[in-house]
């Protein structure tokens, strides 16, 4: 039982490791067992976002029309309401 526990705090710190914010990158992520379902900014495109669909492939889909996607609602907002923000929080 120790063992199982000790390997699966390795898959969840390695996962972590592998999700590290890259400001260069367009905000791809692995999507891991853990990120399944959820959303993520597109680093280069507001307009677009990715969502983790399957097991290490994320999807890019797009906002509607005069919206882009916030990342701190996770979810398209009006563009008159949208703020920009460094793409990796403040570091």
């Amino acid at each position: 039982m120790k063992l199982y526990m000790r390997i699966l705090f390795l898959i969840v710190v390695g996962i972590s490791i592998c999700d590290a914010c890259d400001p260069n990158g367009d905000g791809k992520p692995q999507c891991s067992l853990l990120s399944f379902g959820k959303t993520y900014r597109n680093f280069w495109d507001p307009t677009a976002f990715w969502i983790c669909n399957f097991m290490g492939k994320a999807e890019l889909l797009r906002c509607p029309i005069s919206t882009l996607y916030d990342s701190e609602s996770k979810r398209c907002i009006p563009s008159s309401q949208w703020v920009w923000t460094p793409p990796c929080g403040d570091n």
